[in-house]
């Protein structure tokens, strides 16, 4: 998602943040928050978690309770990390 999309300011996620992810179909993931905002959250993701743009998820970034979230954007960063964006659906 470029700047011009964006509702809401992005800020850097506190350090060692971490983002656990809930799949639909029951798999779990971790991955190192990078940013944050009302509406959303970036984090990177090792060893590739098969992420599809569109699909929903829940997830847990730092202390916030559980969160319905879908995918936004996914960037190859490398063979084995990915950075991938999340939209909150309810807040």
């Amino acid at each position: 998602m470029d700047d011009k999309k964006r509702h809401h300011i992005r800020f850097h996620a506190d350090d060692n943040c971490l983002i656990d992810l809930k799949f639909e179909d029951g798999r779990k993931c971790t991955g190192l928050a990078l940013s944050e905002s009302l509406g959303g959250c970036g984090g990177i993701f090792v060893n590739k978690p098969e992420f599809q743009k569109g699909m929903t998820c829940h997830l847990n970034i730092g202390d916030f309770d559980q969160l319905e979230a879908v995918v936004r954007y996914i960037e190859d960063l490398n063979e084995e990390v990915i950075k991938v964006g999340f939209e909150y659906l309810k807040i």
